[in-house]
């Protein structure tokens, strides 16, 4: 038996701030020279929106992080890391996927863990300042029982029932 779950991190790379990821890559062991080695790039991208007419218009974000660039998942992971750990603590397997964060359980209570671990997920992201796409949160399980308890599970002010997948890949 199984339990599986995964959650959206809704505008992850807009909303992670380099100056509250800093501090926090500094106290996991990075040194601080690579961290203000990298300040002036980043501070000088330039996003682009591209529609199929053609290209959007040019943003200046300089306090934002890059998105696809292996500096910024690495600091994605920073900040994410208490909420792994807490992932396995409830009993999961946590997986942050870019902007998805997915748990994986098994055992006779599986739906349980994976149900406490969408909510902690969810309650995390709210806590860091995150917005969470509540359509873009779904849960499996392995038998009919796990399914209906996962799609009962309901966060704070979200009334209807979570998304039950039948298959995913």
């Amino acid at each position: 038996p199984f339990g599986k779950g995964a959650t959206d991190l809704s505008q992850c790379f807009d909303g992670i701030l380099r100056q509250q990821v800093d501090p926090l890559a500094i106290q996991a062991g990075i040194p601080p020279e690579i961290i203000y080695g990298y300040a002036p790039h980043a501070e000088h991208i330039r996003y682009v929106t591209c529609y199929p007419t053609g290209f959007g218009r040019v943003r200046r974000r300089s306090a934002r992080i890059a998105q696809g660039c292996p500096w910024s998942m690495r600091s994605l992971a920073i900040c994410l890391n208490p909420w792994s750990k807490a992932g396995r603590l409830a009993g999961t397997l946590p997986r942050v996927r870019a902007e998805d964060l997915m748990v994986f359980a098994t055992g006779d209570r599986a739906h349980l863990q994976t149900a406490e671990a969408l909510l902690l997920a969810r309650e995390y992201i709210l806590d860091r300042r995150g917005k969470v796409k509540v359509e873009k949160t779904w849960a499996f399980g392995s038998s009919t029982m796990y399914r209906e308890t996962l799609r009962r599970v309901k966060s704070a002010n979200v009334t209807e029932p979570r998304d039950i997948v039948q298959e995913h890949r």
